[in-house]
């Protein structure tokens, strides 16, 4: 039986091996493309359903409440 070696690596909170081998994964496919077609997927992941919006932290509670909420009404 061979033991799985412990990662030496600490990670911040919510990030693992395999998140951070993503992250390190999407930046080397993107170094080789140029601009302009990075450009166009990031246009086109921007236009999904997802909306960023800038809120006071002190309201982030309620609006996952809110956000909880709808989830259960629909």
């Amino acid at each position: 039986m061979t033991r799985k070696k412990k990662d030496p690596n600490v990670y911040p909170p919510g990030f693992d091996a395999a998140k951070v081998k993503r992250i390190i994964d999407y930046y080397e496919r993107v170094a080789d493309k140029p601009l302009r077609e990075l450009k166009h997927e990031e246009e086109k992941r921007l236009a999904g359903p997802t909306v960023w919006v800038e809120i006071p932290k002190k309201l982030l509670p309620r609006l996952r409440k809110l956000i909880a909420q709808h989830g259960r009404t629909t």
